[in-house]
């Protein structure tokens, strides 16, 4: 299905389309990386706090992080209209399914993986900046998996960075998390919409979209 606006098409998702990866995505990749920390805190005896698990925040604090997620999803949405044109935005159906997984179990996985237990493990070894550096090549490379373009794994580690450098300084996942998931929505909802409501109407070159069901998961 698809939505024509100004001349150009952009393709509508439904729910079949977001389980056809997510399916997958959830009780492997998902799962993974939110057991693997949490068996480790088990195991090793570690204290939550001492991989970011913090949640006592002031006022200032939390403005500070709404003012921080607000740009990272404008610079998301700036990435998706300029070097990443959306080919697809999800129904109704599809949101259902789509918003729980980028708001909450999306973010929460990888910052817990990469930035919880990867980076805060890794500062005991080589010191915090390494950590940052490292875990942020690593966060922007596995998104590979899912075959998103070069220019996304770029975002991804300049992201991942710009995560482990927030994460540092409040010592504390939460916003991290909570950035993840503006950009997540910004990127992978958000853009789509967006794109079908006018950015189609600008002169960018129009690309007929693939069929619905060869997208890549999770790509939009």
């Amino acid at each position: 299905m698809t939505a024509a606006t100004g001349g150009a098409l952009i393709a509508r998702r439904g729910w079949r389309d977001a389980w056809a990866w997510m399916r997958w995505d959830v009780p492997t990749r998902i799962v993974l990386l939110i057991a693997a920390p949490l068996i480790w805190i088990a195991v090793a005896d570690i204290d939550p706090w001492a991989i970011g698990l913090r949640f006592d925040f002031h006022l200032r604090d939390w403005l500070l992080i709404a003012l921080m997620a607000v740009g990272a999803a404008l610079v998301s949405l700036a990435y998706r209209r300029w070097l990443w044109r959306p080919r697809a935005a999800p129904d109704r159906s599809a949101l259902a399914l789509e918003l729980p997984f980028f708001v909450v179990l999306n973010p929460v996985a990888e910052e817990l993986f990469f930035r919880g237990a990867a980076m805060f493990g890794l500062a005991n070894l080589v010191g915090m900046p390494w950590a940052i550096a490292i875990t942020s090549v690593v966060f922007g490379v596995h998104h590979a998996l899912a075959r998103f373009p070069v220019s996304f794994l770029v975002l991804g580690t300049l992201g991942g960075a710009l995560f482990g450098i927030v994460t540092a300084h409040f010592w504390s996942i939460v916003p991290a998390i909570i950035m993840h998931a503006a950009a997540d929505v910004a990127i992978f909802v958000a853009a789509g919409h967006m794109a079908a409501r006018g950015w189609a109407n600008d002169k960018s070159p129009r690309v007929e979209p693939p069929s619905v069901d060869r997208l890549a998961a999770p790509t939009p």
